[in-house]
């Protein structure tokens, strides 16, 4: 098993590519397009941070949430909306998942909020 990494899935190669940019000097990244490939690569992961583009949970469902949570139970899970009124938000917002990042959002907003994630116990 590889050592405690970062879940980037975004149906947007843009915001894949600029969160692994930020975040894979420092920590071990992994980015897919889907939420299925999230659940076919997640078994032989051990994900402590996954970034969820609230659009792939709009498209797919939340069966996609609830997975991730079962596979990752101790992994906290950010919602990456396009705006904080997204209502996609509120429906998820009791449903486990650690906090929500509104873009357009800064650099250090990320690794902030990284870093706040890692230094939890696991």
């Amino acid at each position: 098993m590889l050592s405690p990494g970062i879940l980037i899935i975004d149906d947007s190669a843009e915001m894949r590519n600029l969160l692994e940019r930020v975040l894979a000097s420092n920590y071990h990244t992994t980015s897919v397009s889907s939420g299925a490939e999230a659940l076919e690569l997640a078994p032989g992961e051990n994900f402590r941070v996954v970034f969820l583009a609230s659009r792939v949970l709009r498209k797919e469902g939340l069966p996609i949430l609830d997975s991730l949570k079962s596979l990752h139970p101790g992994a906290k899970i950010v919602a990456v909306a396009d705006h904080p009124g997204d209502p996609f938000l509120q429906q998820i917002k009791n449903r486990g998942f650690y906090a929500g990042i509104y873009k357009p959002f800064s650099i250090k907003e990320i690794l902030d909020l990284v870093r706040e994630v890692l230094n939890q116990p696991y």
